[in-house]
């Protein structure tokens, strides 16, 4: 085949931008830092990259082969995706302190306590939030200011279908003082407060199923 001049002008150009293209992609892929890659004219569609460090990374999809890694692994202070893992950690300090997903086949919430490693730690008290057991959610449901006749009662509905959690204060005098269970009657419509002492009480109503 015979060309121009320009024609072998015009291929030489094009082969010398694709070699360019391609050292660009070798640095990429072997972990060489550089500023800016473009791939002009080219369609990838799919690219297995080892090692990448940017400080900025736009995408519709990614499909990681290991770990990723945000923040800095060094001051103990990042959060780990594994591929291999179903879960989410932040570390703070070194420690794994929240986790988000399967710990030992049973997927979770936890946060612990400053110095507990929210992986391997078991005991309730040492976390803010441990969704492995069925703990209070301190998650109001309603609230009201009532008052009663000296020694009646005051039924108020609630309809949640269940027993829920309950807390009531009565005032006598200056004096707020909690209700005992004995002044108390839950059940899964209504919670009813009997007063033997003052005639007006606050009680909140919470989503948790006491029973």
């Amino acid at each position: 085949m015979n060309l121009t001049a320009l024609e072998q002008a015009t291929l030489s150009r094009k082969i010398s931008q694709i070699g360019v293209r391609i050292k660009r992609m070798e640095d990429l892929l072997n972990g060489q830092p550089i500023t800016t890659v473009r791939f002009m004219d080219a369609l990838i569609t799919s690219a297995k990259i080892a090692s990448i460090s940017a400080s900025k990374i736009t995408t519709e999809e990614m499909n990681v082969g290991t770990d990723i890694y945000i923040g800095s692994v060094a001051s103990g202070n990042y959060i780990k995706k594994s591929a291999s893992e179903l879960r989410i950690i932040q570390y703070i300090g070194g420690i794994p302190r929240i986790v988000i997903g399967d710990v030992s086949g049973v997927m979770v919430v936890r946060v612990s306590l400053p110095g507990y490693n929210a992986l391997t730690d078991t005991n309730p008290d040492h976390f803010a939030l441990y969704s492995d057991q069925d703990w209070i959610l301190i998650k109001e449901f309603a609230r009201g200011d009532e008052t009663v006749v000296s020694g009646g009662s005051k039924t108020i509905t609630h309809n949640l279908g269940y027993v829920p959690l309950v807390m009531v204060y009565s005032k006598s005098g200056d004096t707020w003082s909690i209700v005992d269970g004995e002044d108390i009657e839950v059940t899964t419509t209504t919670l009813k407060v009997w007063l033997t002492n003052g005639t007006r009480f606050k009680y909140y109503i919470f989503y948790d199923n006491q029973l």
